[in-house]
């Protein structure tokens, strides 16, 4: 592919719609569209160019999919589907952290293209949106899950892959909407379970403690004085003369 036909063929890559980027041979960023720089908020990419490597970048070899990157390399037009897109955390990396709150998840295209008679070819990857969902149906979908999970130990990774999201990503977005941490929001549905069951004077404080999933020693004793503002045996006095 000659220079004016290269040219030619950046110019028609930048007119996309949809987000692409562009690796030399040896791995390293060459070019990417106007949709890409746009997605992640990136206003030069081309300082990017030749610093950011796909073969050497760790968080491929990660997600896993250094394979299929592999396999463009070697001639395969090959996909990934389903990938869960750390938007936020690209933003953060690449662009100017501005907060996004949107959740997507892409189908990838990745193709060679022979560029000057190279024995080993550039590879493109193309990333189309097959999904989208808004941070508020994200965070409304934990807080549900939460609620259902209240008994398990929390889980940050499990809680951020239900909602289709990076925890770090998903951790900000969720403390934007409800004003506390998804942990703080776990330990008050605790919290509302034992006081639930200190108001069954059938149990002991410890049982009504164990029965949600917690040990009744100095630490979730601190927990709930901390969250009500009582100790659980003067909440349970407090309740009863009620």
């Amino acid at each position: 592919m000659g220079d004016n036909t290269q040219d030619l063929f950046y110019g028609m890559a930048n007119s996309l719609p949809y987000p692409l980027t562009i690796f030399k041979p040896d791995g390293s960023l060459a070019f990417v569209n106007k949709a890409w720089a746009k997605m992640f908020h990136v206003e030069k990419p081309e300082t990017l160019f030749d610093k950011y490597n796909v073969l050497h970048n760790p968080d491929m070899k990660r997600w896993g999919h250094i394979g299929t990157i592999l396999k463009a390399y070697d001639g395969e037009v090959v996909e990934l589907h389903d990938v869960k897109v750390p938007l936020q955390d690209m933003v953060d990396k690449y662009g100017d952290c501005t907060v996004r709150s949107e959740i997507l998840i892409q189908t990838i295209s990745c193709f060679p293209i022979y560029l000057n008679g190279e024995a080993t070819p550039h590879v493109a990857a193309l990333y189309i949106n097959t999904k989208e969902h808004c941070g508020r149906e994200a965070v409304l979908k934990a807080k549900e899950y939460i609620r259902n999970h209240w008994m398990e130990e929390f889980n940050m990774n499990k809680l951020a892959a239900a909602v289709y999201t990076s925890r770090y990503h998903f951790a900000r977005i969720f403390k934007k909407d409800v004003g506390i941490t998804p942990y703080e929001y776990y330990q008050s549905i605790k919290i509302e379970m034992i006081k639930k069951k200190l108001g069954d004077m059938s149990l002991s404080i410890a049982d009504a403690f164990v029965s949600c999933g917690l040990v009744y020693n100095g630490s979730t004793v601190t927990m709930f004085k901390k969250n009500v503002g009582l100790t659980p045996s003067q909440y349970r006095k407090y309740i009863s003369g009620k």
